[in-house]
């Protein structure tokens, strides 16, 4: 029986070991939301797989549903999203890849909360910032994962840095907010209950 192969590109969120030479990836992908994709032989040195799938990259994979769960067929390495040299910036990532697997569960197509995180790693990729700002730029992207999944009412105040640019003028107009910003991510993932 012949499967269908579906393509999408994805975000590499998270990996874990199965087996000897296997791997289950979570990816945010474009046109399925977040999935579990199981890779057969991944972690054999003779994978092609391996270096296309690194976490924190995207990818165009290929795949097929399985009975249990999606399994890999194939995978390109599109660009590495992650400075994988810079401490802060890797468990800044790790966070917020976090709070996706924690806020999705089964497939749903969702290309706002895909364009979000895709547009933050560019941004991370190409600037650099100060401590103070990582946490700001933590904040607002929070924010705008809790939006894009539908958490949440949002106070008018913030509205303004669910679609702005980030730059230095984006985290002085933040500094007066955060406060208010804070208090509604937190009530947002207390009222998920997850």
């Amino acid at each position: 029986m012949a499967h269908h192969i579906y393509k999408t590109k994805s975000i590499i969120l998270a990996d874990f070991d199965r087996g000897e030479s296997n791997k289950v990836y979570y990816m945010l992908t474009r046109d399925f939301g977040v999935l579990a994709i199981y890779a057969q032989g991944v972690r054999e040195l003779k994978s092609k797989l391996n270096y296309s799938l690194q976490v924190g990259a995207l990818s165009n994979v290929d795949m097929v549903r399985g009975k249990e769960m999606w399994r890999m067929t194939s995978a390109q390495h599109y660009d590495d999203l992650l400075q994988r040299d810079d401490k802060r910036l890797v468990d800044f990532v790790v966070r917020i890849f976090a709070l996706v697997r924690r806020l999705t569960h089964g497939e749903e197509r969702n290309e706002k909360l895909f364009d979000t995180i895709f547009q933050f790693l560019g941004v991370l990729k190409r600037e650099k910032f100060s401590v103070e700002q990582l946490v700001a730029l933590e904040i607002i992207l929070n924010l705008r994962i809790l939006h894009a999944l539908g958490y949440g009412t949002l106070k008018k105040e913030l509205n303004q840095f669910l679609n702005s640019e980030i730059n230095t003028q984006t985290f002085s107009d933040f500094e007066q907010y955060k406060r208010i910003a804070v208090e509604e991510v937190n009530n947002a993932l207390r009222e998920s209950h997850l």
